[in-house]
């Protein structure tokens, strides 16, 4: 049945592989009235436009549009794509340099049309590009929020899932910091039904040695997975889209949901003046409000090396 509720207009900023895929998904999910396909190469955007809207009179009735920046005029919610595609080898931080110029060029278009926007900033590095875009908008920071650790997060509970085959939603696993290389993951706030891991560890593993053997192979596939499917595949736009338009989901229902996206730091655990992923209240203003989860000091520690490694790259594209 299609509902009859008012829906918004979202835009999506870049119409390369996350972008296209990030407006299919949207579409499936019957979420916006209009969905606009905005890319340089306007060719490029109709294409994947026309490819969209041809499967939308099977499922709903979203009209799909697209051209120049003139296109996120009237958006609630703009996601913003675009940028160089990572290398396989490169780290995200290595994006920096080129990227940045290209959000210097479009930020202030996108304002220009979008006034009162709600911005997701969805590019890689996606923390060091969310602080860009919160100084280039001037919006503020509650609605500039980037996908951050959304994706790890969802990454993580797929492997801590393969040592204990329970209901994805008894598990509670979210990786915070940097969506990246320095990205933390405090194995001491997770919990399975209820019950906090990591004093059943041992036991819940199979012995002391074999748990220190899974959680770092967990460790470690969640931190490389990314760069496995580019060297698999060359990109990775499928689990990404579902996790924009689960942000993007949340702040039209304002259904509040708990989601590490990556967002302005305001003296939590001690860092200020950066962006990065911890769990926050995500609703129709879009973020509500951060939670300091009951990390130890150990996590606390890297989670402060994550964010002076991302300080660090910020601290270049300003200056330079």
């Amino acid at each position: 049945m299609i509902s009859t509720r008012i829906l918004p207009k979202i835009a999506v900023v870049g119409a390369g592989r996350v972008g296209a895929t990030c407006a299919f998904t949207l579409m499936m999910h019957n979420l916006a009235g209009e969905i606009a396909l905005i890319n340089r190469n306007v060719e490029k955007a109709k294409g994947e436009a026309l490819d969209i809207a041809h499967g939308v009179p099977l499922l709903n009735t979203t009209k799909i549009t697209y051209g120049g920046f003139e296109c996120c005029e009237g958006a609630h919610i703009v996601i913003i794509t675009i940028g160089a595609a990572q290398k396989p080898g490169e780290t995200r931080l290595e994006l920096i340099q080129r990227n940045a110029a290209i959000f210097n060029e479009a930020i202030p278009k996108i304002v220009k049309y979008a006034p009162n926007s709600i911005l997701i900033v969805v590019s890689n590095p996606v923390d060091v590009l969310t602080y860009l875009t919160i100084k280039l908008s001037g919006f503020p920071s509650s609605r500039v929020i980037g996908s951050g650790t959304v994706l790890d997060t969802a990454r993580l509970r797929v492997e801590m899932q393969k040592t204990d085959p329970c209901d994805f939603r008894d598990m509670n696993a979210y990786v915070i910091g940097e969506h990246g290389d320095s990205e933390v993951i405090p194995m001491s706030i997770v919990s399975i039904g209820g019950l906090l891991l990591e004093p059943l560890g041992a036991e819940y593993f199979g012995g002391e040695e074999k748990a220190k053997e899974i959680i770092a192979e967990i460790d470690s596939k969640v931190r490389n997975a990314a760069y496995e499917i580019i060297r698999c595949k060359g990109a990775t736009y499928y689990a990404v889209s579902v996790c924009v338009t689960k942000i993007a989901e949340s702040i039209i229902k304002d259904q509040r949901s708990v989601l590490t996206v990556s967002t302005l730091l305001e003296g939590e655990f001690g860092i200020s003046d950066v962006c990065l992923s911890l769990p926050s209240i995500v609703g129709k203003d879009g973020v509500l409000t951060r939670i300091s989860p009951s990390i130890n000091e150990k996590e606390i520690e890297a989670l402060r090396i994550s964010a002076k490694s991302i300080r660090k790259v910020i601290d270049q594209i300003s200056t330079d």
